[in-house]
């Protein structure tokens, strides 16, 4: 393997960008065996593995990639030693690379062009330390190279005027301004050593097969989404880690996903979507303001995520009966609400009625009916499937999920005037919810807190022993040759904090207290810190913590207001992050073959997002009110709602003025009327 194929290599640290219709990924490496710079490229519209990105080569991975800089002659290229990358989002999403080339320090600033999807690379050279080197220093050239992947391009051009082409099942350009000299693989372009200011700026333009046809027959030309971006002013405290990781997991969501909606649900692992993952990511772009992406993921669910019949996509495929991942349902349905409520369109909803009713009453098959009102399945949240243990029974993220999918999508029935299916699913919402907290044999407690699973018979789930015989032939290809018979403990799960972060329980319960303190056990089970998504014995194939499990954990614990735990799973998500703000699957050791490589998660963003704007700031919509009680101090953000915004300045939690007149706040709840129309200013101090 080529070091740099490694995805998730030791301190390595990865910062997308894109809008909707390309994404680079600029590589920093302080690993000596990986470039200290790389720059991955690629068609959002395509997934693909890292050893697939249009850039990456076989032999040489992304050495080429980076800059090389002559100074009087002498070539010089970053080190792992000089070498420093960072973000800048004051005005937009921009990658900022430092190094040493000689006497003069470089600076390469990478962005993408909202008017033309190009990347731009902007290159400065900056004076010696020492002014008199400047008079010794005669000629400064900076050299790009278009070293296209050789799997996927086969022709090579080097034009007139200083213009790269690689084509082949794709097209990329490499020119620059001012114009510089190409030849063969190579552009180099002259610079005065005491220029100041940006000397050089290459672009990168890419076209993909099929990308005309879907500019003009699927993609609605709108103004995209104003950018995430951060007040650098804000420091170094936790709030503005915090804050600055919003705006960097704003941006990653936009970058990772096409303008048609798609996207890896691990960007280089998978290469499949998830209705799921979707359903996640459409909701926190709704509740951070970009609408463009949250409607263009909602046109994907509902057009390719999802079936005639209802059911919900999971690795691209669909998947009845007893092996429905039903979690898919109501969180899509959710989603759906989030838009709905979010943006005030309603266009969208009515177009795609006939589908979201499919979607509802897929869950009111009497297949998944049970005689105490929850839904019953042999799948749960982390896809788990007979042969690996899960036998029948309820599982706790089936009755969160689409109780609450199912609840608020009579909302917008009502107010679609679809009475009759308002009325059906508040109804199942409802039961499932009262069968979930309160019947004598089922409910989904023990003990005094939440359990992820009971199985058919009305006893806990405590461990997964694999069936290998499930009742579909069709699965039989899927089945292990040798089918393992250890019973696996099973408990706790992650997913047990969801009633607390939904607000099916009070979070300052007896029973949220029980169930927070319980999921302790899933902390730092192999050393990396972070939670589990479920006990280590039970997931063999990613055995450590998980970005977005903390994140529930984490959402939990701030609504229960658990202090000490909620800062701790914070620091370490913002940890785990790093300086490129991004998160893998999970972090922990994994064979690769046979399983596939560990991926940047696209859900880890949206349930930051979510962390943050539902938890942290404790911002909803219910009625025709908005609702703020923010539980976090020194923190800016703009909320939009519809055609208006409300700029949030966060100093204090006990009085509040909005536009400069003093507003009520009751018990830390301030409820401000919809609809907005026009911009506000918060103040809460």
């Amino acid at each position: 393997m080529i070091p740099d194929q490694q995805t998730n290599a030791p301190d390595t640290d990865y910062f997308p960008l894109g809008d909707g219709r390309i994404v680079a990924v600029l590589q920093w490496s302080r690993n000596p065996l990986l470039a200290p710079l790389g720059l991955l490229l690629w068609d959002p519209e395509r997934m693909t593995r890292k050893e697939g990105t249009w850039l990456f080569h076989p032999e040489l991975g992304l050495q080429r990639t980076m800059l090389t800089v002559v100074v009087d002659g002498v070539r010089h290229r970053p080190t792992h030693s000089t070498l420093d990358v960072g973000w800048n989002l004051t005005e937009r999403p921009e990658v900022v690379a430092r190094w040493r080339a000689g006497a003069v320090v470089v600076t390469e600033r990478f962005y993408v062009q909202r008017s033309t999807s190009n990347l731009i690379r902007e290159v400065s050279i900056s004076e010696p330390e020492c002014a008199a080197a400047v008079a010794r220093i005669e000629a400064v050239q900076i050299e790009a190279a278009l070293y296209a992947n050789p799997l996927l391009f086969d022709q090579f051009h080097a034009a007139p005027g200083g213009l790269l082409q690689a084509e082949g099942y794709a097209s990329i350009s490499l020119f620059s301004a001012p114009s510089g000299n190409a030849f063969e693989r190579f552009l180099t372009v002259p610079c005065q050593a005491n220029a100041g200011g940006v000397c050089a700026t290459f672009i990168y333009s890419i076209e993909a097969v099929g990308m005309a046809q879907q500019e003009e027959f699927w993609i609605q030309r709108e103004e995209p989404d104003p950018p995430a971006t951060f007040n650098e002013s804000l420091g170094e405290t936790l709030a503005g880690q915090l804050q600055c990781q919003y705006a960097i997991a704003c941006n990653g969501l936009r970058a990772a996903v096409s303008r048609s909606g798609k996207f890896d649900a691990s960007i280089w692992q998978y290469g499949y979507q998830w209705g799921m993952d979707a359903a996640m990511v459409a909701t926190a772009a709704a509740i951070s303001g970009q609408f463009v992406l949250a409607r263009q993921v909602i046109q994907n669910i509902l057009s390719q995520l999802a079936n005639d019949e209802g059911m919900i996509a999971e690795s691209s495929r669909f998947r009845g009966g007893e092996l429905s991942e039903l979690n898919g349902n109501g969180a899509v349905l959710d989603a759906i609400w989030h838009y709905w409520r979010w943006t005030g369109d309603v266009k969208l909803p009515q177009l795609w009625w006939g589908r979201i009713r499919a979607v509802a009453n897929y869950l009111l098959r009497p297949e998944y009916q049970h005689e105490s009102g929850l839904l019953q399945a042999r799948r749960d949240l982390w896809e788990r499937l007979p042969w690996m243990g899960v036998q029948p029974g309820f599982d706790l993220s089936h009755q969160v999920f689409c109780s609450v999918g199912l609840i608020h999508i009579a909302e917008l029935a009502q107010h679609l005037g679809q009475q009759e299916d308002a009325e059906r699913w508040r109804a199942a919402g409802q039961r499932i919810q009262e069968a979930m907290l309160n019947h004598p044999k089922y409910r989904l407690l023990h003990e005094g807190k939440f359990i992820h699973r009971r199985l058919a018979d009305g006893t806990p789930a405590e461990i997964m022993v694999p069936d290998a015989g499930p009742h579909d032939p069709n699965y039989a290809p899927y089945l292990p040759a040798s089918p393992e018979t250890t019973a696996r403990p099973c408990t706790p799960d992650a997913v047990e904090a969801l009633p607390i972060i939904y607000g099916i329980v009070p979070a300052n319960s007896d029973i949220a207290t029980r169930t927070l303190d319980n999921l302790e056990l899933l902390w730092n089970q192999n050393g990396e810190g972070g939670y589990g998504r479920s006990t280590i014995a039970s997931d063999p194939d990613s055995h450590g913590p998980w970005a977005f499990a903390t994140a529930f954990i984490a959402s939990a614990e701030i609504e229960a207001r658990v202090t000490e735990r909620a800062e701790r799973s914070l620091r370490w998500l913002l940890g785990k992050a790093g300086v490129g703000g991004t998160w893998f699957e999970y972090y922990g050791p994994r064979s690769t073959p046979p399983f596939p490589p560990v991926g940047i998660i696209v859900w880890g963003w949206a349930q930051f997002v979510v962390l943050v704007v539902r938890h942290l700031l404790c911002v909803k919509i219910e009625g025709e009110m908005l609702i703020i009680a923010s539980k976090i101090s020194d923190f800016q953000h703009t909320i939009r709602v519809g055609s208006g915004t409300i700029k949030i300045i966060i100093s204090g939690t006990t009085t509040a003025e909005l536009d400069g007149e003093k507003i009520t706040m009751e018990q830390g709840v301030i409820k401000i009327p919809l609809p907005l129309n026009i911009n506000h200013t918060l103040i809460i101090t």
